[in-house]
């Protein structure tokens, strides 16, 4: 396959559009449905599986994902949503760290007052509890 440019994109999906078809509209719809029906959603390992990366390296605490400033509640400069920013600091540890979260953990990550409010976040995002009690611990919910 030859490489292509960015800017020449466009150019290249219409000269491919002038081929002769290669699949019946039939037969491509059947593809469609079974692609859609056997997808799985990706989800990389996390850094710190790659590289030597420790918790102690990463800061904690809610990062407004616009202006870039840690923060506690709502983002005083945009207005960032503190559930929003909360959210996507959970994403950040399974990108970064591990492929499970525990409340502790989810408390001491986040820099939250207490566990009732990490568990409440946990449950509102859309992690999947293991065990129960005392040795839960979340995993991202695949869809």
């Amino acid at each position: 396959m030859k490489a292509v440019m960015g800017c020449d994109i466009a150019t290249h999906i219409d000269s491919l559009n002038a081929l002769p078809d290669v699949l019946s509209i039939t037969k491509f719809q059947q593809l469609i449905k079974y692609l859609m029906t056997h997808s799985t959603e990706f989800i990389p390992k996390p850094l710190s599986h790659s590289y030597p990366l420790e918790l102690t390296d990463i800061k904690r605490g809610t990062l407004c994902s616009q202006c870039f400033q840690f923060v506690e509640g709502n983002c005083p400069i945009c207005g960032t949503l503190k559930k929003i920013m909360q959210h996507q600091a959970l994403e950040d540890w399974f990108y970064l760290y591990k492929e499970s979260i525990s409340n502790k953990e989810c408390v001491d990550f986040l820099n939250l007052k207490d566990k009732h409010m990490a568990s409440y976040l946990m449950k509102t995002s859309r992690l999947y509890p293991v065990n129960n009690t005392r040795s839960r611990y979340y995993v991202i919910q695949k869809r």
